[in-house]
C-alpha cells in the first residue's frame, strides 16, 4: 500500500515509471471505490451504522454514511477517469 502513495510528478522519472505509479494510483482508487460500493450493498441490504460521542447515546447515522459512501464513489470515479484519460 505504501508504494501505491509515491508521487506522480517525480522529476526525471521515465515514462514506464510514470504509467507504473498511475496504475498504482487506479488501483488504490478502485480500492476505495470498492469499500464504498460495499458499504452502500449492505446499507441496501438492512445494515445500520451507530455512533456515539461521549457519554451520548448511541445514534444512527446510517444517511450520513451512504451520503459518505456515494461522495467516494463519485470521486473516486473522477479521479480514476482523469488518470486514465492522462494516461492515454
Amino acid at each position: 500500500m505504501a508504494e501505491a502513495r509515491r508521487t506522480v510528478y517525480r522529476l526525471g522519472m521515465t515514462e514506464d515509471e510514470r504509467k507504473e505509479a498511475i496504475q498504482q494510483h487506479v488501483a488504490v482508487c478502485l480500492g476505495e471505490r470498492d469499500h464504498a460500493e460495499d458499504g452502500l450493498v449492505k446499507i441496501k441490504a438492512g445494515w445500520t451504522f451507530h455512533e456515539a460521542n461521549g457519554d451520548e447515546p448511541m445514534r444512527d447515522v446510517t444517511e450520513q454514511r451512504a451520503g459518505r459512501f456515494r461522495n467516494v464513489i463519485e470521486r473516486m470515479d473522477s479521479i480514476i477517469a482523469a488518470y486514465r484519460r492522462w494516461n492515454d
